[in-house]
């Protein structure tokens, strides 16, 4: 995740984001993550991928 930030092509590069914005998005990872999982828990779901997934380029 990091790293993406950092390269020259990131996610930030050129976008308009600012350190302080970048800073946010970085430190809202854990609530996202906790918000996902409960909203996962109540609706009884989950993601995954099957073993004959394929990626597609379309």
């Amino acid at each position: 995740m990091i790293s993406s930030l950092k390269s020259t092509s990131g996610l930030t590069r050129g976008s308009g984001m600012t350190e302080e914005m970048q800073n946010l998005w970085t430190l809202s990872a854990p609530v996202k993550s906790e918000y996902n999982s409960a909203m996962h828990d109540f609706t009884d779901l989950a993601f995954s991928l099957s073993s004959d997934y394929k990626h597609s380029a379309e």
